[in-house]
């Protein structure tokens, strides 16, 4: 599973995708909706943002970017209300 997950640059930020899908990890996540890491996971664990997808990795895990644009986009439809 982890040859599924290939950067695509040398960047801090760089995007990364999992097979043709680009994902994100917490902390960009995070960085996207301004708040803190341990804030993306308690949103993930209520069910406010998809849950994120498993890399392989020791508790590695990433959300995909497409799910995370539109949770962003839908906020942004309501007026950014709770």
């Amino acid at each position: 599973m982890a040859d599924l997950v290939k950067p695509a640059s040398c960047d801090h930020d760089r995007p990364v995708t999992f097979g043709e899908k680009p994902i994100l990890f917490v902390q960009q996540v995070a960085k996207r909706l301004c708040c803190h890491y341990s804030t993306v996971y308690r949103m993930a664990k209520t069910g406010v943002i998809p849950d994120p997808i498993n890399i392989g990795a020791k508790k590695h895990f990433a959300w995909f970017e497409d799910d995370i644009n539109r949770y962003v986009l839908t906020r942004l439809a309501q007026g950014g209300a709770a």
